[in-house]
């Protein structure tokens, strides 16, 4: 007759396996050695289990459950906890969790984490992450996105005007190849990428450019790579900015690069009734709007567009649009319309002053 006080045989080995499953599904199916232990496994059990298939080592003490997605988050977590204490996902990794642009390539299989920690700290060298390393790392710097730790959106901006280093890689097709280099734009247009990431995270509440700019006067010190980049992009925000969308935010980089000036968000008042352009040039009633498939695409969208436009051209404002991706791409008839409409202007003031004095850029 079997003692009831004895446990049965195989719950030794079933109750740890719970405890260590519901571990895992907390963090991308990914345990490490000293969670284990902690949860009642020996470090036999854990060879077992190895050599059994039951889990798959991802680095020294890190292992991943067997039936748990291989996905762009637990290689994430698992650079992190291989880098040691204080390790945070960083640069292009990070972006990549944050949903900013150019980033994408990031998520991709066979591509490098880029972990950043404290200096003096963590493990130099590393077969899942590119680690990087800061003097300056504090906890206004660090966010959680669930279970993985990394950069907050400011850091990571931060991080990402870095210029790419220059090293070997022994991942084919990482981002230290000129290929991927070129892709993202440090071989051209990498001050473009960083302005549209700075945009998209700041048209997303991702962070406001205030504490941005807070944030860059503060790890950004003497000497650090990256900063005049950063800072150039900051430049064309102006303190406490109304919210605006990306393309906005990109159309006014492409006015004020090609000097043509004008004011953001000019509100007209029309029968009692206000509109905003995104762009417009008051002395000469020229409006400029980007226009979205979002705000103007759909049916009720263009009903409103074109009372809009009706009542902002009886008020005698000469209305002017542009899609995103004209705005993307810069198209010079875009600024060639711009710069007819002003030209008119110009020749119209000067009749009616009797003098061929040009008011307004061309």
């Amino acid at each position: 007759m079997s003692n009831p006080a004895r446990p049965k045989r195989g719950k030794r080995d079933t109750c740890p396996d719970k405890r260590v499953a519901d571990r895992a599904a907390t963090r991308f199916g990914i345990v490490t050695r000293a969670d284990a232990v902690g949860l009642g496994l020996t470090p036999r059990m854990i060879t077992h289990r190895l050599a059994a298939g039951r889990w798959r080592r991802l680095a020294r003490g890190i292992y991943a459950i067997a039936g748990a997605p291989d996905t762009y988050e637990q290689r994430a977590l698992a650079a992190c906890l291989a880098s040691g204490d204080g390790a945070v996902l960083s640069h292009q990794s990070a972006g990549a969790v944050w949903g900013l642009p150019g980033c994408e390539r990031a998520r991709q299989p066979g591509q490098p984490i880029d972990v950043l920690v404290p200096h003096r700290r963590g493990r130099r060298h590393n077969a899942l992450a590119t680690v990087h390393r800061s003097r300056r790392l504090s906890a206004p710097d660090r966010a959680w996105r669930g279970a993985l730790p990394l950069t907050t959106p400011a850091r990571t901006l931060i991080d990402l005007a870095e210029p790419v280093p220059e090293r070997a890689s022994g991942v084919a097709g990482s981002r230290h190849d000129a290929t991927f280099r070129s892709a993202v734009g440090e071989d051209a247009g990498w001050d473009d990428r960083l302005a549209d990431q700075v945009d998209e995270a700041v048209c997303s509440d991702l962070v406001a450019i205030d504490r941005l700019r807070r944030r860059v006067g503060v790890v950004c010190g003497r000497g650090r790579r990256g900063t005049r980049r950063i800072r150039s992009v900051l430049a064309s925000w102006s303190a406490g900015a109304t919210k605006i969308s990306p393309p906005e935010a990109r159309l006014d980089r492409w006015m004020q690069a090609e000097g043509l000036g004008g004011v953001r968000q000019h509100g007209v008042t029309v029968d009692g009734k206000s509109f905003f352009f995104d762009r417009a040039w008051p002395d000469a009633r020229i409006g400029l709007e980007v226009d979205s498939y979002r705000w103007h695409g759909t049916p009720r969208g263009r009903r409103r567009t074109s009372d809009r436009a009706a009542r902002l051209r009886a008020a005698g404002w000469e209305l002017h649009s542009v899609t995103p991706d004209q705005v993307d791409r810069r198209d010079p008839y875009v600024t060639m319309a711009l710069r007819a409409a002003m030209a008119r202007q110009n020749a119209t003031t000067a009749n009616e002053h009797g003098a061929a004095t040009r008011v307004f850029p061309q």
